[in-house]
């Protein structure tokens, strides 16, 4: 049970709640009644109309059913993976919806009060009902939700469930992450942009190239326990984004690779298109990329359109492209020797071993401006970096197109 600072429980609360609880087991998550107080604890005592006996439809039509104080079964907070902060204030809602897809029944289990609210104008909700913070769209991270597959174990009613299982089955795209150390807290917003993509075939491998290799014990509840779909890997090389990137690459089990920043975040579309668009391709001579979004500004920015004159002379798009992993096998890789503008000259390795690039003319990632320390460090250094890398293939002859 969670209980915010603010309000207070009755003194029978619990007992209201967990008694029904012990007796049926079915019950995944129950609550009662509430009553309002004003900022100095002063109330009726009598329990308002909300909340009412739980419906799954209007839950999953954005009309949150369940107040924030309730008991639920600690297995199942931890199989739906917890609150997520960039849900916040309506990370409760979120998370009783995501306790319904993995098989928690709520259920009204009293009409007694169980906890007093306090209403006060000081709370992150009454900022959102004053109109001044606006609400963020608290199911629009969840693949069920938005023409995704269906757990099997959804209380969700008439729909067409399946069971994808990540650990098993053969992914499409391989999602590589690497991770430094300024990058740690960004993480979780990497991680959950995969989790919540609406196409289910993906692996996501995240490398440690942090200084003391703990990357997966970090945050109160740690990544290697909320996400345990995640591979990780330690970057054998430290603080050498190359290396790190190489190292997922090698376990990759999927056909299709791509390089995803922990400082940015995939669209939710982002693999059924990307994915889609591999599978229809005759060839595995292309590579796929997109536009994106720039954060914090929001503007959507348009990549370039593919021309190897003017790729080896500037980068036409961002790293996070998607390419098969024959490709990155047949160029070795990135150069670990590189330790700035890696992504433009692995994009150069590829197009002059015959790969091609297409443009897909849609958003599908956001890539953060303002948390990237070594892309300020490539601009205090174009010039030289320039040099450098265009002095590499200057005797370099392209290879025949690849298709």
């Amino acid at each position: 049970m969670f209980l915010d600072a603010d309000d207070r429980l009755v003194p029978e609360g619990l007992e209201l709640l967990a008694k029904p609880m012990r007796a049926d087991r079915s019950i995944g998550l129950g609550y009662g009644k509430l009553a309002i107080i004003d900022g100095d604890g002063e109330g009726s005592g009598k329990p308002g109309q909300w909340p009412e006996p739980f419906d799954v439809t209007r839950h999953y039509q954005k009309q949150n059913q369940i107040p924030s104080c309730c008991l639920m079964r600690r297995e199942l907070f931890f199989r739906a993976g917890g609150y997520r902060q960039h849900t916040c204030p309506a990370e409760d809602a979120e998370l009783w919806a995501r306790i319904g897809l993995v098989g928690g029944s709520p259920s009204l289990l009293t009409n007694k009060v169980v906890y007093e609210y306090r209403a006060h104008g000081n709370s992150l909700s009454a900022h959102v009902r004053g109109g001044g913070t606006p609400e963020p769209d608290w199911l629009g991270w969840i693949p069920a939700v938005n023409g995704g597959h269906m757990p099997f174990a959804s209380i969700i009613p008439g729909t067409d469930k399946s069971h994808p299982v990540l650990d098993y089955d053969i992914p499409a795209i391989s999602i590589i992450t690497p991770v430094g150390d300024s990058h740690v807290d960004l993480l979780v917003d990497c991680i959950e942009s995969v989790l919540g993509q609406v196409d289910p075939r993906w692996e996501h491998i995240v490398v440690d190239d942090t200084e003391d290799g703990r990357l997966s014990e970090h945050g109160g509840i740690p990544y290697r326990e909320r996400y345990p779909h995640i591979k990780w890997v330690r970057s054998p090389r430290v603080h050498n984004v190359s290396a790190a990137r190489n190292a997922g690459a090698k376990i990759a089990r999927a056909r299709w690779l791509c390089f995803l920043d922990a400082d940015d975040y995939l669209l939710r579309d982002y693999i059924s298109i990307m994915a889609e668009s591999c599978l229809q391709c005759s060839s595995e001579g292309k590579l796929f990329y997109s536009d994106w979004i720039e954060r914090p500004e929001g503007k959507a920015h348009q990549a370039e359109i593919w021309n190897l004159r003017r790729l080896m002379n500037r980068a036409l798009f961002a790293v996070t492209f998607v390419h098969p992993k024959a490709a990155w096998e047949l160029v070795e890789g990135f150069d670990e020797e590189l330790s700035l503008w890696e992504d433009w000259d692995y994009t150069i390795k590829l197009a002059l071993a015959g790969y091609t690039g297409v443009r897909i003319k849609k958003p599908l990632f956001a890539y953060r401006y303002d948390t990237g320390v070594r892309r300020e460090e490539s601009l205090e250094n174009s010039d030289w970096l320039h040099k450098e890398i265009t002095k590499k293939y200057e005797a370099v002859i392209p290879k025949k197109r690849r298709g």
